[in-house]
């Protein structure tokens, strides 16, 4: 069974988030510094009268890279987002399918290293097990039955036994009786 502490840093999901967050925020910093060096020169140096109108030039030019970079990153972590529910509601379905109907289904699994695989992989074992313990359950439940009917058939010979004695017993008594 794989240990959720055997999983190599380099490939957990928070590894991957890291990554992908980090990398976009230096693409952030990076279109933020390149679209600034490509501001308009000209439109800066005819605005650079009314120092006003500069500022609010910039506001807007800042403003839409921030839409553009809040949109960035919505799709991204959108994106991020579905990879990691997926499988976990894959793995919830099949779960909850093993309550619904009681049967023993397997559980996805999924390759690689990270958390993710390493659930799937470990609730296969878990399936596996309560399997072989549903089935010894069954079988020491037949054992336990047909041991308690052939304490029964044993019980209602004795009790049969019992009764013919109490009938000889009372015709023995009613015999004697009579003969007195």
């Amino acid at each position: 069974m794989r240990n959720i502490s055997a999983i190599h840093p380099g490939h957990s999901l928070r590894a991957r988030l890291s990554l992908t967050y980090g990398g976009t925020a230096v693409l952030l910093i990076t279109s933020l510094i390149t679209i600034l060096e490509f501001i308009d020169q000209a439109n800066l140096s005819r605005l650079a009268d009314n120092p006003q109108q500069v500022v609010q030039y910039l506001q807007w030019q800042l403003l839409l890279l921030g839409i553009i970079f809040t949109l960035l990153f919505l799709i991204v972590g959108w994106f991020i987002a579905g990879r990691i529910a997926k499988p976990l509601v894959l793995i919830t379905q099949a779960a909850n399918q093993i309550h619904i109907d009681d049967k023993m289904h397997v559980i996805p699994t999924f390759a690689g290293h990270d958390e993710i695989a390493s659930l799937s992989h470990s609730l296969n074992y878990l399936v596996a097990d309560l399997a072989t313990q549903r089935n010894a359950l069954q079988t020491a439940k037949a054992e336990l039955e047909a041991r308690v009917q052939e304490r029964t058939r044993k019980l209602a010979a004795l009790y049969d036994i019992l009764e013919a004695a109490v009938e000889l017993d009372d015709l023995a008594a009613i015999a004697q009786r009579s003969l007195q």
